[in-house]
Order: C-alpha cells, then structure tokens, then sequence
C-alpha cells in the first residue's frame, strides 16, 4: 500500500478561472519591464509548486492536461495576483493549488517599477510512478 497523497485544501469561495484574462490596469497604475531571462530564471520554485500540485490532486487533474495561467507581478517583485485562463483539467482544487503556488514566488522588481503580466502555459502529466499498470498484461 501507498501512503495516502496529502490533501489539496480548495479554498471556499476563491476565484480562480479567468478566461478574458487579468482585469485591465487602471490609467494611474504604473506599467515596469522584466526581461524574459528575468522571468524564466525566477520559475525554480513554480515548477516544483505545479510538480507538487499535480502530483497531490486526486481530482480529474491527475490525469494531466494543459493550463494556462495569467500572472500580474508588481513592482516589488512579488505576485499581485495570479488566475487560470484556461484548464483542460477540471480540477477545481488543482487550479487553486497552482494559483497558491504562483502567488509564493518571486522576481526582480521591475524596471522601471511598476506591474508586469504574463501568461505561462503548463502541461500537467502524471508521474510515471503514479500511472497505474494493469495486473495482468
């Protein structure tokens, strides 16, 4: 026997779909720059949340599937708000696990300050370990 998976905890009420998109920014709020490098070198401690994130879903996500997520980083470098644009999952407690994941990480502040979207794309599979083989071939 395995041990059991660890509960994903969905947060009642939490919104976390976001089909159009992050809500427009306000004229007032300031627009910052962050290279791609920038970006891409700060994504360590997001790929081993989403790995932690499929692999505890018991949900319609343990299958896998593709998700994407939209992000609004601000300009101290910290996620100000973070939403799923598209889940071919349906996992509703997966969703909120990736956006807690998303929301713990950082980048550099921007330059010049201000706040920074972007969209990443996922694509979840089981672990190997975790696929089940049939007893009798």
């Amino acid at each position: 026997r395995l041990p059991a998976a660890p509960p994903v905890a969905v947060t009642e009420g939490a919104d976390t779909l976001c089909p159009a998109g992050l809500p427009a920014l306000a004229d007032s709020d300031p627009v910052g720059t962050l290279g791609a490098e920038q970006i891409v070198s700060s994504l360590g401690p997001l790929r081993r949340g989403v790995e932690a994130c499929a692999g505890a879903t018991e949900g319609p996500g343990a299958a896998g599937g593709r998700v994407s997520m939209a992000l609004r980083i601000g300009g101290d470098g910290l996620v100000a708000s973070a939403c799923i644009v598209r889940d071919e999952t349906g996992d509703p407690a997966l969703r909120a696990c990736l956006v807690r994941a998303t929301r713990s990480i950082a980048f550099p502040a921007p330059a010049p300050p201000g706040f920074v979207d972007v969209q990443l794309p996922f694509a979840l599979s089981p672990l190997a370990s975790q696929r089940q083989r049939p007893l009798c071939e």
